[in-house]
């Protein structure tokens, strides 16, 4: 797991403690045609060859972890599986990914995302 990973995985469980709480009441539920439009919002954004960094400051901002964008990997075509799955409180969302990687040999992936939607918008690759 990289640091990064490693960083936004202990925010999630802070989050997702904070919702917690005292109450007996259930963290909220992700919404999947949300997540799914989130993903691709940001999937375009990588696309289009923002920076990363650039989510953190859209309003609300969205922290997405993805090191082959972090490592320079060029998004060059990329297609959603639009049935997401419910995972616990999260969204799983299935990508097909064209890339160039930081050499420029192109790459061809399979990724699932956990995506929260509810109370901050986050995404992080589903490792397998």
């Amino acid at each position: 797991m990289t640091r990064n990973m490693l960083y936004l995985a202990i925010g999630f469980g802070v989050v997702q403690y904070g919702l917690l709480g005292c109450s007996k009441s259930s963290p909220p539920m992700s919404d999947p045609a949300a997540a799914i439009r989130l993903v691709d919002a940001s999937l375009k954004q990588w696309s289009e060859g923002n920076e990363w960094s650039e989510l953190t400051h859209l309003a609300p901002p969205v922290y997405m972890s993805e090191d082959s964008w972090r490592a320079g990997w060029k998004l060059r075509q990329y297609t959603i599986d639009e049935s997401a799955v419910m995972v616990g409180t999260n969204v799983r969302v299935s990508v097909n990914l064209r890339c160039l990687d930081a050499k420029g040999r192109p790459r061809e992936m399979a990724i699932r995302y956990f995506v929260t939607t509810t109370p901050a918008q986050t995404i992080s690759r589903e490792e397998t």
